[in-house]
């Protein structure tokens, strides 16, 4: 099944991508209260109705793989159009780091190209 986040390891590069979102995490999150806002994860919203048509491109190894599957249950059940697609090889963060993700970067942007044209967005 390949490896598991935490022993994810890019050969030959100084990215530790567990640790760097680790921090990134810590570092956004000063407070117990920024943990329950729903500003810091959509997750914890009440109410979904007001969003619009999402699209969640999921990283096959990351942290939070498993609650973007949870919020795009919450998003059908409050009738928001949710697409997903999880992204075979991808690691979270992938869409930042284009240097590093080509390829996984070129095919996440068609899907999000097929996501607009189908919803109007442009």
């Amino acid at each position: 099944e390949g490896a598991s986040f935490d022993e994810l390891d890019f050969p030959g590069s100084n990215i530790n991508l567990p640790e760097n979102i680790r921090k990134h995490v810590e570092s956004s999150v000063r407070s117990e209260a920024d943990k329950i806002n729903v500003r810091a994860s959509p997750l914890l919203r009440k109410d979904l109705t007001c969003l619009p048509p999402t699209l969640l491109l999921i990283a096959e190894v990351g942290p939070f793989k498993d609650s973007n599957y949870e919020f795009k249950s919450k998003m059908k059940a409050a009738n928001v159009v949710c697409d997903s697609k999880l992204i075979k090889g991808a690691v979270h963060g992938f869409f930042s780091l284009p240097d590093k993700f080509l390829e996984t970067n070129q095919r996440a942007r068609e899907i999000v190209a097929q996501f607009y044209k189908k919803h109007g967005v442009c």
